[in-house]
């Protein structure tokens, strides 16, 4: 039997006007780097108010607004440039997965020699990365409690992963109201990416009994919440649920990691550029089918939480609940994509396949990306 692992070090504070709770981050050090995208932050005010939090606490926040979706390597390692030419002590990531996990590698390269790309894996750092605070506007990645942090590597055309202990964050905000102005079909993608992680999570050889009871939580809430909240986007407390259940499967990713989903999504945003959580919600129903021979007590409990028999068809049900494509055509690939597809799986599912009971083959990826179609 193997030893149970769970390891959460960062303090989590939920609620509306949780921003305020940012005031904490001044126990951290004097000159925050403050990292975002290129426009919602800004264009909200949302950027205006954390500068005027951490100025009143006392520090000198600098900002770096300048990541795109699915970040490059080179964008945390410019940040890092900008972290470093300014003097700054620790990182606040503020919007979605890409900020956060830019500010995670930001935190990285403040303590470490450079060069992103030789601490890809697992605990490759030499010192512990820089303190970081994370403030997530979507309800999805996670990123604010984990240890992961994801970027693309144009050389090898994939996405490649730095996961170290220090990087999980000191602290957490989330506050529902920063995800009220999301717009729908960002909040189904987002609130399905958080569904993916708690489902792979839960299937994953590492799953234990402490993630197994994090992960059938936040399943449960994003099934209740998800189609919810986008019937009451103002709904405060929906708003908080996702949130929520968001973290909830993110703190069990820290011992578990993701499967072969996520591996495969990859393809789709590396190459083809669809989002992140659409591409996760897209082909999980054919991805979990594929793999649910394997884990036939838990996939039980999986269709109870989604009230179906067959775990493809509660799948399936629930992308169309929310108005997530059900197939790889509706989302507008074309049959002559399939075998470019499948390569990339190949790839991209390397690093993720200590994680299943079996071993995939390319005709296993095209087989599921048949299906899918």
């Amino acid at each position: 039997m193997a030893n149970t692992f769970f390891y959460m070090p960062g303090r989590i504070v939920c609620g509306p006007d949780a921003l305020s709770e940012l005031s904490q981050a001044a126990r951290l050090g004097t000159r925050p780097l403050l990292v975002t995208g290129t426009t919602f932050a800004r264009r909200s005010g949302l950027l205006s108010k954390a500068q005027e939090v951490l100025t009143a606490a006392g520090t000198e926040p600098v900002i770096f607004d300048k990541v795109q979706r699915d970040p490059p390597l080179a964008t945390a390692e410019a940040a890092a440039e900008h972290a470093q030419k300014h003097k700054c002590d620790f990182v606040v990531g503020l919007g979605g997965g890409s900020p956060m996990d830019v500010a995670k590698g930001v935190a990285v390269l403040l303590t470490n020699p450079p060069g992103l790309t030789r601490y890809l894996g697992s605990e490759k750092l030499e010192h512990p990365a820089a303190p970081v605070v994370c403030i997530p506007t979507t309800a999805g990645t996670g990123s604010e409690v984990t240890k992961y942090s994801v970027f693309v590597d144009p050389s090898t055309a994939t996405k490649q992963t730095v996961a170290a202990e220090s990087t999980i964050p000191h602290l957490a905000i989330l506050d529902p109201g920063l995800t009220v102005s999301l717009p729908p079909s960002l909040t189904a993608e987002t609130g399905m990416d958080a569904f993916s992680h708690a489902l792979e999570s839960y299937l994953a050889v590492a799953a234990n009994p402490l993630s197994d009871a994090f992960n059938l939580q936040s399943l449960e809430m994003i099934v209740r919440a998800l189609p919810a909240v986008l019937d009451e986007p103002d709904n405060l407390d929906l708003r908080r649920q996702m949130l929520l259940a968001s973290a909830l499967a993110g703190m069990a990713l820290n011992s578990t990691g993701t499967i072969l989903n996520h591996g495969m999504a990859y393809a789709l945003t590396v190459g083809y550029s669809v989002g992140h959580g659409k591409a996760n919600a897209l082909l999980l129903p054919y991805t979990i089918a594929y793999l649910a021979a394997d884990y036939p007590l838990k996939i039980s409990r999986v269709c109870d939480i989604l009230g179906c028999e067959d775990v493809e068809v509660g799948l399936l049900d629930l992308n169309r609940r929310v108005g997530i494509p059900t197939s790889l055509s509706e989302a507008g690939f074309t049959e002559d994509d399939l075998p470019v597809l499948a390569e990339s799986c190949q790839l991209n599912c390397r690093r993720v396949m200590p994680r299943i009971k079996r071993k995939m083959s390319l005709q296993d990826y095209t087989k599921i990306l048949r299906r899918a179609f």
